[in-house]
């Protein structure tokens, strides 16, 4: 199978499945709200940044590469990234605490 077919696949096991729908939906909700903490936290910030919000620590970390700073959010456990590497694994529960105390090192 070619990677587009393999990728159209599971796009329609993930739309045949409503289980794994409603919680891909609800993922992409909680990344959205992630994103608006990290935009209103950061909305004093005038040093330029990149900041890398992923929903997901298993391919966040990936995608946060190039990031000066980043969250990759989880249910349990979330990452914290610092110049496009894992900086630390915290608890959720305290994942917008952690960030901004590693904002304010940053800056």
């Amino acid at each position: 199978k070619s990677e587009n077919q393999a990728l159209a696949d599971e796009l329609e096991a993930l739309r045949a499945t409503p289980d794994l729908t409603e919680e891909y939906a609800q993922l992409q909700e909680e990344n959205q709200d992630l994103r608006t903490k990290v935009e209103e936290l950061t909305a004093h910030v005038t040093k330029p940044l990149k900041i890398s919000v992923m929903g997901c620590p298993l391919n966040g970390i990936g995608e946060g590469e190039g990031s000066d700073l980043g969250i990759a959010g989880g249910k349990e456990k979330s990452v914290l990234l610092k110049n496009g590497e894992i900086y630390k694994t915290v608890p959720s529960e305290i994942l917008m605490q952690e960030f901004m105390a590693l904002l304010e090192q940053f800056i």
